[in-house]
């Protein structure tokens, strides 16, 4: 046993949104390295990642700590996730914890959920990549407008012009920006559904990975609607699929394979392919 850890495990604290991502994955390598790789028990893992509290690792110190004393007081994992002050880890992560809890498969569960955030992050960056020459077309566009803009008004009042021709060269110039700032913002959205995280591959691994690991086929389809929000086309469909199935109606017919799930299906084994 491992003594209460003081001063570190309570408090309010603002999550910043934009670094969440970044603190989970690196929390999640850090305690799968410990319990995997070192062979270190959960408590255990949580109390050696508290006294890591150099400034870079600081929020991943403070909530090993916050979980490790939930831990030391009674609490399960998955529930001591639910309230963690410091990092949100998302219904679907602690999903997955809490099959863990019951399967006692923390160590195969943590390498999934580590692998999940690495590919979502490589994604990320990958989008990062793609949209810098998009910006920079922005960019470009913007100065180039303002300058032709104030050059134009500065022209105009100086020399005599018929406001008929102004008023068209201002349209013309408005209308060709509008084109281009369109143009890049679906370069943006196309790169993002490229590149971008597949929800529907990332269900269907998740269902895999439950099912090997022991867990019902209702259950595991049940628990990818995390993944892919009981507000999508795609998650109400997996969701009446996992009800059907806890009732014993086969897999073909609990997901209904009509054409839109057909063509689901069609682009999921796609994206797998290309991967």
């Amino acid at each position: 046993s491992f003594p209460k850890i003081k001063g570190k495990s309570g408090g309010g604290c603002m999550i910043n949104r934009i670094s969440n991502r970044r603190n989970r994955l690196k929390f999640t390598q850090n305690l799968w390295d410990l319990i995997e790789l070192k062979k270190c028990g959960l408590k255990n893992a949580l109390y050696i990642m508290s006294k890591n509290d150099s400034q870079k690792n600081k929020i991943i110190s403070l909530s090993a700590a916050n979980l490790y004393t939930a831990l030391y007081n009674g609490s399960s994992f998955s529930n001591a996730l639910k309230v963690c002050p410091f990092v949100e880890f998302g219904k679907d992560y602690i999903s997955f914890i809490s099959f863990a809890e019951r399967s006692g498969k923390i160590e195969k569960t943590l390498g999934f959920l580590k692998e999940k955030l690495e590919r979502n992050e490589q994604n990320l960056e990958k989008i990062k990549e793609a949209s810098i020459y998009p910006s920079f077309v922005i960019i470009l566009a913007v100065t180039a407008g303002i300058s032709l803009y104030l050059y134009s008004s500065s022209l105009f009042s100086r020399e005599r012009y018929n406001p008929k021709i102004i008023q068209q060269l201002y349209s013309s110039l408005i209308l060709s920006f509008s084109f281009l700032l369109l143009f890049c913002l679906i370069a943006f959205a196309v790169l993002k559904k490229t590149l971008g995280t597949n929800k529907l591959y990332e269900a269907f691994l998740a269902t895999g990975f439950l099912v090997k690991a022991g867990e019902s086929l209702a259950n595991a389809v049940s628990n990818a609607v995390n993944i892919l929000g009981y507000d999508t086309k795609e998650g109400q469909l997996f969701a009446d699929a996992g009800e059907k199935l806890s009732y014993g109606i086969s897999v073909k017919n609990a997901f209904s394979l009509n054409a839109k799930i057909k063509y689901a299906i069609l682009k999921a084994k796609q994206f797998v392919s290309d991967v």
